[in-house]
C-alpha cells in the first residue's frame, strides 16, 4: 500500500458515528483530520501556562497521522453497527493496520506517533486527544444547524468540560459552549 492509496483511502472514508446517526453526506476521515489540524493551529495562538512548550511540530504530525489506519480498517465505532465489536478488537485491527502502514517505509516515525496518541502521556498527544474530541463537538453542532442531526444526538457528541485534559482543550470547549449558547439567544 502506497501512501497515495493511504490518502485515497482517508478522502473516501466516511466517519461512521455520522453515518450511524443518519446524517446525509457526513464527513471523510480525511475532512476530519484537516479540521482537526485546523483547530489545532488555532490553539497554538491560544496556549496556557506548561502547554506552551510542546513540541507544535509533533502535535502537528501526530494530528494528521492519528486516524492514517482507518484508510485500511474504515472508520471503526465499537458498539454500534455496521461492524460491531468491542474496543480491544477494534484497537486490534487498528494495530494491525499500523504494521501495515509502517511495513511500506513510506513515512517515518509513524508508529511512535501512533503509540504516544494512544497512551496519552504526552501534552501533546493529550493536546491533539482535546483537539479530535474538540472537532467532532464542532461538527455535531454545523450538521445540527444543517438539520441533519436531531438536536438530542448533537448533545451527545458535545461531551462536557470533564472530557479535556489540557486547559486549552477545556478553554476552547467552554467558548464553543459560550458561543452556541449566544447564537440559541439570537
Amino acid at each position: 500500500m502506497t501512501i497515495t492509496q493511504l490518502l485515497s483511502g482517508l478522502k473516501s472514508e466516511i466517519r461512521t458515528g455520522w453515518a450511524i446517526e443518519g446524517v446525509n453526506d457526513p464527513e471523510s476521515v480525511a475532512d476530519h483530520t484537516w479540521g482537526m489540524t485546523l483547530l489545532l493551529l488555532y490553539a497554538f495562538e491560544r496556549l496556557q501556562g506548561e502547554e506552551q512548550g510542546l513540541d507544535r511540530e509533533r502535535a502537528l504530525a501526530m494530528a494528521i497521522v492519528h486516524d492514517l489506519q482507518e484508510s485500511i480498517t474504515g472508520d471503526l465505532v465499537p458498539g454500534r453497527a455496521p461492524k460491531e465489536m468491542t474496543r480491544e478488537e477494534k484497537g486490534r485491527l487498528e494495530a494491525d493496520a499500523e504494521r501495515e502502514i509502517i511495513a511500506t517505509g513510506d513515512i517515518a516515525g509513524l508508529g511512535s506517533l501512533w503509540e504516544e496518541y494512544r497512551k496519552g502521556e504526552t501534552l501533546e498527544a493529550r493536546l491533539v486527544k482535546d483537539i479530535d474530541r474538540l472537532e467532532m463537538a464542532l461538527q455535531a453542532l454545523a450538521y445540527r444547524e444543517q438539520q441533519t442531526l436531531p438536536g438530542e444526538a448533537a448533545a451527545s457528541f458535545l461531551g462536557s468540560a470533564e472530557i479535556y485534559t489540557t486547559e486549552t482543550g477545556r478553554t476552547l470547549f467552554r467558548k464553543l459552549v459560550e458561543n452556541r449558547r449566544a447564537m440559541s439567544a439570537v
